[in-house]
């Protein structure tokens, strides 16, 4: 990989830019139709059906979109956005917030059961003291515009995201590439995701991640029902992946 990363994608159709304070509510409204509808986690805990739970993921979005270290695919005809991957900058530290705390209280059943579901699949898998690293950026959200599937956009995204994150690691950056001033001191030294689908995994294969945990569908359960009973079957499992950079 070269060292600056072309912008431009898809033969000069689309591009990646930074998701700025001006791209917030289209990059949640692409959130909001189609990764909400669609990742299994959602589709599980029955969280498109709950006005609460949607209304909590947007609010957990929006925040994680202010941390300014987020990207999504551009039409550079008409502005559409295609793709977005929404990142976290997490540290070690305690002061550090870890990925719920951005937010409000979570009081919906179905957040707190996704909440539950991840803690499970990637805190008890420890990133830093596996990896010894102090610092990870996680690709948190990898959604892809309906119209737009099919055409490795979550894979140009997880791709340029590790790219960025080595540039965070190296630095200096110009002023428009550095994340968010709270979380400006972080370097990170790995990249990471929960990836919940056979076709986000395949992201992971693509991109040599490091399984470092892997749970089925069968152990999680929502209202009377284990995942595995709502979703797809040819989702057999979730894992927690991570890049060291």
């Amino acid at each position: 990989m070269s060292e600056k990363l072309s912008h431009i994608i898809s033969n000069g159709e689309l591009e990646i830019v930074k998701i700025t304070e001006e791209l917030y509510d289209d990059a949640v409204q692409l959130f909001t139709d189609n990764f909400i509808p669609q990742e299994n986690a959602s589709i599980a805990t029955k969280t498109p059906s709950s006005p609460q739970a949607i209304e909590e993921l947007q609010c957990l979005c929006r925040k994680l979109l202010t941390e300014n270290t987020s990207f999504a695919v551009r039409n550079i005809a008409n502005g559409e956005l295609a793709a977005i991957a929404v990142n976290h900058l997490m540290s070690s530290k305690p002061e550090n917030c870890t990925l719920f705390d951005s937010v409000n209280k979570v009081r919906s059943p179905a957040i707190k059961c996704i909440k539950k579901f991840l803690e499970r699949i990637d805190t008890s898998a420890d990133i830093y003291k596996t990896l010894q690293v102090d610092c990870v950026l996680e690709i948190v959200f990898l959604s892809t515009n309906s119209k737009y599937v099919k055409r490795g956009l979550a894979s140009s995204l997880a791709e340029y995201t590790i790219e960025y994150a080595r540039r965070l690691q190296k630095g200096p950056l110009s002023p428009e590439d550095l994340p968010a001033v709270e979380v400006r001191a972080l370097k990170p030294s790995a990249v990471c995701s929960v990836f919940t689908s056979i076709y986000t995994q395949r992201i992971g294969r693509k991109f040599n991640f490091e399984i470092l945990n892997q749970i089925p569908y069968t152990e999680f359960t929502f209202e009377g029902k284990t995942f595995a009973e709502r979703i797809d079957p040819k989702h057999t499992f979730s894992t927690f992946e991570a890049l060291r950079l």
